[in-house]
């Protein structure tokens, strides 16, 4: 036994639910068919707005007088379009000066990393030359190379690589 569920496409209208094309269908029905009140709607929203105060007439938008000077929606969009242009290169011209702040502190870096190496290839000579001293120093038997010997073979070099 197989359960008919097409009644269940009518949503509940007492209608037989829908078959083909239900656009084509609903187009077909009286339903469907604009009325006079939408065309007379769709009418006005064709024409220009005019507000009716109640007197039978709509009253003239005072204007300024000429002044020589147009201030015109187009010419404000220009100065808009201007100041954009303006904003850019501006932008283009801050983002050079944030490049070369850069550099300048790149090399700034560089300076002080290789200021930190020297001075730390300095402490560490010192330290490796101190204890050679005192192993050469203690030594009766001749067993540790002289100073000069050791930091030749075993010192520090500076380089980076």
């Amino acid at each position: 036994m197989t359960t008919d569920y097409s009644s269940f496409g009518n949503y509940g209208l007492n209608q037989p639910a829908p078959q083909g094309d239900y656009l084509s269908q609903l187009l077909q029905t009286e339903q469907a068919q604009p009325t006079q009140a939408m065309n007379q709607s769709l009418q006005a929203m064709n024409q220009p707005f005019q507000m009716d105060y109640g007197f039978g007439t709509t009253p003239e938008i005072p204007t300024a007088p000429d002044s020589g000077f147009n201030f015109s929606m187009p010419s404000l969009q220009d100065a808009g379009t201007a100041l954009k242009g303006a904003g850019s290169i501006g932008q283009v011209l801050l983002g050079f000066k944030q490049l070369s702040q850069a550099k300048k502190q790149a090399q700034f870096q560089r300076g002080m990393a290789t200021t930190n190496l020297a001075n730390q290839v300095k402490i560490t000579r010192a330290q490796q030359a101190d204890r050679q001293r005192t192993r050469v120093a203690g030594d009766t038997a001749g067993r540790y190379q002289s100073v000069a010997d050791y930091m030749a073979q075993y010192g520090v070099s500076g380089s980076v690589a």
